[in-house]
């Protein structure tokens, strides 16, 4: 999959420029159903694309640029990070076309979701592991509380 990603990044000149594009299109399909198979160092390559992708598509507009533009959206709601968030909000959220205008919101509540979700776990374990502690210091000075029968 790598190689694929890497064609596509090669794509991005010249008249292959919308080969590429749909290229990244199709993949963004495969891996909505799949979201698992997706080896973690190939997300950042595949934002990466779908950030040029609506920005060169906004930039030159061609027939099928809302088309691209709302799968790169797609895309960027499965595997981007806030980073991304000015992007949509300046390429897509305000689009007249409806569509567009929609994936990018739904992009950004997906980005935002799983930014939130990812602050929370260290928190979540944190206090897990110090209430576990807790519970564990009350229970050991319960028992030296207690009195001893001889």
């Amino acid at each position: 999959m790598s190689e694929l990603v890497n064609v596509m990044n090669a794509t991005h000149q010249g008249p292959w420029r919308l080969y590429g594009h749909f290229a990244l299109v199709a993949l963004a399909e495969i891996l909505a159903r799949e979201k698992d198979a997706l080896d973690s160092s190939l997300s950042e390559p595949l934002v990466t694309c779908a950030s040029k992708i609506i920005e060169e598509e906004a930039a030159s507009p061609s027939a099928y640029s809302h088309y691209l533009q709302v799968r790169a959206c797609r895309l960027l709601g499965f595997f981007g990070t806030p980073e991304q968030e000015g992007l949509l909000r300046e390429f897509c959220l305000d689009s007249p076309v409806p569509a567009l205008a929609e994936e990018a919101e739904a992009a950004l509540l997906q980005i935002r979701s799983r930014h939130e979700e990812q602050q929370a776990r260290p928190g979540a374990r944190q206090a897990e592991s110090s209430g576990a502690a807790a519970t564990l210091l009350h229970a050991q000075q319960g028992q030296d509380a207690a009195p001893r029968v001889m």
